[in-house]
């Protein structure tokens, strides 16, 4: 009887000892993985600030943007366009309006820039700016300028 109450007693003791080990090996397995995770995570960050402007000025408009600063080598995929209309509705985006020209950069380096320029053709106009981008493997992204009314002699009249 006292043979099988320390079995018994041995068991008991050695079934949660096994299965908190094999746990205490699991956690130590996360922990290593959520550290080589967290390591991935705080490799450096590219930092690139491109300015898309839209500008008028002697009958003609220009669409630019340069990369102003990019931190650490990248390549800098833009895709520059210039959208027109003759009217404006309330509400209105790039998608309503015509598209004029398009111009791209497979890597725009910091300092660089491109730009479309195009006449008013002696006409007052609306005027919008989109610019697609990609820097290196993130997700693509896009900006667009406000619409802006420009004169036929390309003074800005208004933005909306």
């Amino acid at each position: 009887m006292v043979g099988l109450v320390m079995l018994m007693t041995a068991i008991f003791t050695i079934i949660p000892m096994a299965t908190e080990s094999a746990s205490a090996a699991e956690n130590r397995a996360e922990e290593t993985e959520t550290m080589s995770q967290e390591e991935q995570s705080v490799e450096p960050r590219i930092l690139t600030n491109l300015a898309l402007t839209l500008d008028g000025e002697s009958s003609e408009i220009t669409a630019a943007v340069k990369n102003v600063f990019t931190l650490f080598p990248s390549t800098v995929y833009v895709n520059l366009e210039l959208y027109v209309s003759d009217t404006y509705t309330n509400g209105m985006s790039y998608l309503d309006m015509e598209l004029v020209e398009r111009k791209s950069a497979l890597d725009l380096n910091m300092g660089e820039s491109i730009s479309i320029t195009v006449s008013t053709q002696g006409r007052q106009r609306y005027w919008c700016a989109r610019m697609r981008y990609k820097i290196d493997n993130d997700s693509p992204d896009e900006r667009v300028t406000m619409i802006c009314l420009y004169a036929a002699d390309g003074m800005l009249i208004e933005k909306y």
